[in-house]
């Protein structure tokens, strides 16, 4: 897992008229790069996370257009890639990946909903995860409510045990 890096590049085409974002992915320490990208997906990748101990686990968000973004998950090293999100209407700054915890990993995407800060957390299991909850709704603190954004995300060393995530806004 140690050489294995992933990357988000995009680039334009002789006339700079067309955009193209494709997935790289290398796996010896970023000497080469091979393209990952899934050609079914409608979106542009954006955004890449793992949880930095499982290199083959690997987070995608795409931007959809429209402003929705969507998050696809793969357990297998890109070589294939589930959907885990309906479209989030959220403009995107922060994704990040859990550790593995008793063979669960919590994903977290956080941005702003172009008024307030937003974090939205899964559990993911393999390449499925379950329903996704607005972690900016926190009953034990209701005045989290912040007008900016969600740009830096992280799950604490004690995640295992307590739960947390740090967040910048």
């Amino acid at each position: 897992g140690g050489d294995t890096a992933y990357a988000i590049v995009y680039a334009y085409d002789e006339d700079y008229v067309t955009q193209d974002y494709r997935l790289l992915k290398s796996e010896d320490g970023a000497a080469t790069w091979d393209d990952i990208t899934d050609d079914d997906w409608t979106g542009n990748p954006f955004m890449v996370a793992t949880d930095g101990e499982d290199a083959d686990f690997v987070v995608v968000a795409l931007d959809m257009g429209g402003g929705l973004v969507s998050v696809y998950v793969s357990d297998d090293g890109g070589s294939t890639f589930e959907q885990v999100t309906p479209d989030l209407t959220l403009t995107v700054y922060a994704l990040e990946v859990s550790p593995e915890v008793d063979g669960d990993r919590d994903i977290a995407i956080g941005g702003t909903d172009g008024t307030n800060a937003e974090l939205w957390r899964s559990t993911a299991t393999g390449d499925s995860a379950s329903g996704w909850e607005d972690a900016t709704l926190v009953a034990d603190y209701p005045g989290w409510v912040v007008d900016s954004a969600v740009v830096d995300i992280h799950f604490a060393p004690s995640w295992d045990e307590d739960n947390t995530i740090l967040v910048a806004t």
